[in-house]
């Protein structure tokens, strides 16, 4: 999204009196003659113009609603952009008792200047998008954080949330970034599951999740593939304690690219994909995590074509039969550089990668290292690996293979059954890698 502050700063200019000045937001207000009737434009109100407090004792619920719905409105009235609404007070502190609402807008930049959004109340959203059609929106430099912890006992408790009810049209072109959330059940997500709109074009970007949080610091659920142009970049997360959700779960997006994400101390998988027509992801890093469900995949995708690029994957300890990436009916998958350090089955097997039903798999230069248990690929039949390394060879034969088909066996060896078209790998014996 363009930062845009003034059409003045961008080389545009008005008449005075004109309609065009009239709309700008940032124009001030002049007479024929050119004289300023108000030195002071829509953009340039803050929190404090409407009574509220930055030091964090008395609520600001209220004062900052009064101002969020003035910004909208302006937005709206102008059709063009509203501007960027700004605090007065870096850094200071708005208590809050109830969820701030941002009706339908067009174009409206609500920038905090890294002040903090404190909820008392539980089980509601901070910053709540409800105006469907809303679109080239942004929220910036904020730290979203909840008083008390909120967990999955409250599943209202979505940071920044978007909850357009039931009609149709979605919030379209927006962004999120230099974010910082706490204490929270969700971060980003829609506030209602069952009536979906959808979110089209968004960025989220440098934005960080602490160990507090307890779901999924990113959950979008879309109803239909075909919203396009989304990008995830720069975003960290730490030490999620939760155990019944991923750190960014999304589907039904004809467009995705993320690019360095990292997900430290975690517990359970971090991410899961689906429904997704083209994926790229670049700068992908676990650490200092665990995987105990088996057949569970540490990164999950699904129903789409993903090419993946410089993941990263150090001190990891999965239980038996987990996997670091599990492939679920995709299409075509591509890893290009895979680094791997002091990674640990607890159990008898760790997977580098299972599936099944995918399209075909290509992994390039993977330099993973772990135990003799870990074996390195197990795809179900319908998976055609193409690579794995600089060159790989998987022999065929008629049925279910067995030391004596070869001259030499040792464990991680593949051998394709071509009658049942089924992928076996030896670990002590040969086993189906069956991990549906």
């Amino acid at each position: 999204m363009v930062d845009r502050f003034s059409f003045a700063e961008h080389g545009v200019t008005h008449a005075p009196g004109s309609a065009v000045a009239a709309m700008d937001p940032w124009f001030p207000p002049r007479n024929a003659s050119g004289t300023t009737t108000n030195a002071s434009p829509i953009a340039d109100l803050t929190p404090e113009d409407f009574g509220a407090d930055p030091t964090g004792a008395a609520d600001s619920t209220s004062a900052l609603q009064a101002w969020v719905d003035e910004l909208a409105a302006a937005s709206v009235a102008s059709s063009l952009f509203s501007g960027c609404g700004k605090s007065k007070s870096p850094a200071g502190t708005y208590k809050l008792s109830a969820p701030i609402q941002v009706p339908l807008c067009f174009g409206l930049e609500l920038d905090f200047k890294y002040a903090t959004l404190l909820q008392t109340g539980n089980n509601m959203p901070i910053l709540e998008y409800t105006g469907i059609t809303s679109h080239q929106f942004a929220v910036r430099r904020a730290v979203f954080k909840y008083a008390t912890q909120q967990t999955p006992a409250s599943p209202h408790s979505i940071a920044l949330a978007f909850n357009g009810g039931v009609g149709s049209g979605g919030f379209y072109n927006w962004e999120a970034g230099q974010l910082y959330f706490q204490n929270c059940y969700r971060g980003i997500g829609q506030y209602d599951t069952t009536i979906v709109n959808p979110l089209w074009g968004f960025d989220i970007h440098h934005v960080t999740w602490d160990q507090s949080n307890t779901g999924a610091c990113i959950k979008i659920e879309q109803t239909a593939a075909g919203q396009p142009r989304c990008s995830l970049r720069h975003l960290y997360m730490s030490g999620q304690a939760n155990t019944t959700e991923e750190l960014i779960s999304m589907s039904a997006v004809d467009s995705l690219h993320m690019t360095d994400i990292e997900f430290i101390q975690y517990h359970r998988r971090v991410m899961l994909l689906g429904n997704v027509a083209t994926s790229t992801l670049s700068g992908i890093r676990t650490e200092a995590g665990s995987l105990t469900t088996a057949f569970e995949g540490l990164i999950c995708l699904q129903n789409g074509n993903y090419s993946i690029s410089d993941l990263r994957t150090y001190n990891h300890t999965g239980g038996n039969n987990t996997i670091l990436l599990r492939l679920i009916n995709s299409g075509y998958v591509m890893v290009d550089v895979w680094e791997g350090d002091n990674i640990t089955p607890s159990g008898a097997t760790l997977w580098a990668v299972g599936g099944d039903n995918t399209g075909r798999l290509s992994v390039r230069r993977p330099q993973l290292t772990g135990p003799t248990a870990m074996v390195q690929v197990g795809l179900e039949t319908a998976g055609v690996l193409d690579r794995w390394g600089q060159s790989v060879f998987i022999p065929t034969k008629a049925g279910i293979p067995t030391d004596a088909d070869f001259a030499v066996v040792q464990d991680g060896q593949l051998c394709l059954d071509k009658t049942n078209s089924r992928l076996y790998v030896r670990n002590g014996g040969w086993h189906y890698a069956a991990l549906t």
